[in-house]
């Protein structure tokens, strides 16, 4: 199987002002953002939003805004400081109404732009571009598919285990973190009580309700295996040894551990679907800062650069040109 690459059209993209409809922690660091659109363009799993508080608030709601909303790591400063958008996957759409829909961002808080985001309640503005890049695909042949995800990795392949559902390919997802409790993911308490890791459950709600079983690693052993989420990967092929002519494996989340995901793939010869990380300023090609280096045999030293916003930021594993050395995962 081959993955098509395309480079992306962003003309389909809008500027919009959402609104905060909710925002609940979901970890010790993780949070659930849910923005309500209106007259969002259509969208696929894969694709980001580009984040950014909105400068022209609307009109005040009921709860307006003071200075006691809790922030993390101490007061704010200015909004206005917070001059470059910030990248998420969309971990989820749900339709509204005909005029509006609510996108789920997952996010772990690990700076300015993110506290900012923890500290906005229901009702606030939110400026949103979107949606941008490309997105995951199928194979005409493909009757199944393993998702692999590792910490901030997880939120896309939400969405996509709902589509893989909704296109009857069986599904499982294979989802790594350091710890308990920074898993951004809800529990389903009564598939735990006598679970040891292995064989892959209905243990976590996102992806139940898709009918996705779930391996889950922990680095330190308080849940699911001890061990990496690329280990569980390697146990699983060995064990069930799905047929590479009819399986794909998607990963997201660090990148020694996507590179890995990527060799494991080759080495049993899946085709790999990378969904990759980059800071990003504009989202949309311009500013040319979220480079990925590919392989290109066309090109003068045998590689070259792609945009992960435009190019990306979805890529066939084969294809990159891993920068990463050290092997953690």
């Amino acid at each position: 199987m081959v993955f098509m690459h395309s480079k992306v059209n962003h003309r389909g993209a809008k500027i919009l002002v959402g609104e905060v409809h909710h925002n609940e922690p979901r970890c010790r660091e993780h949070y659930c953002l849910q923005i309500r659109c209106q007259q969002f363009p259509a969208a696929e799993p894969g694709q980001f939003v580009h984040l950014i508080h909105q400068q022209h608030p609307l009109p005040p709601t009921a709860r307006e805004r003071n200075h006691e909303q809790p922030w993390m790591n101490g007061p704010p400063s200015s909004s206005n400081e917070l001059l470059i958008r910030r990248a998420f996957s969309i971990a989820g759409i749900q339709q509204l109404d005909p005029e509006s829909v609510l996108i789920d961002v997952i996010y772990r808080v690990v700076g300015k732009g993110t506290r900012w985001m923890a500290s906005q309640r229901p009702g606030d503005p939110i400026n949103v571009l979107g949606p941008l890049g490309n997105c995951f695909t199928t194979q005409p042949r493909q009757q199944s598919a393993l998702l692999v995800a590792g910490g901030v990795g997880v939120p896309p392949m939400i969405w996509w285990a709902e589509e893989l559902r909704r296109r009857n390919i069986s599904t499982v997802a294979i989802i790594g973190v350091q710890r308990a409790d920074l898993l951004p993911l809800k529990l389903v308490p009564a598939t735990m009580a006598q679970w040891t890791g292995y064989p892959p459950i209905f243990a976590i709600e996102e992806f139940a309700r898709s009918q996705v079983p779930v391996l889950i690693t922990t680095d330190d052993g308080t849940l699911g295996t001890r061990g990496w989420v690329t280990d569980a990967l390697q146990h699983y092929l060995t064990e069930q040894q799905p047929a590479p002519t009819t399986t794909q494996i998607y990963t997201c989340g660090p990148e020694v551990m996507m590179r890995r995901v990527a060799e494991t793939g080759e080495h049993y010869h899946f085709p790999v679907q990378v969904c990759m990380e980059r800071s990003m300023a504009c989202g949309m090609g311009t500013c040319q800062s979220c480079v990925v280096a590919v392989q290109d045999d066309a090109a003068l030293d045998g590689w070259r650069y792609e945009l992960c916003c435009s190019d990306g930021p979805i890529f066939d594993g084969r294809r990159l040109r891993w920068t990463t050395d050290t092997y953690a995962h």
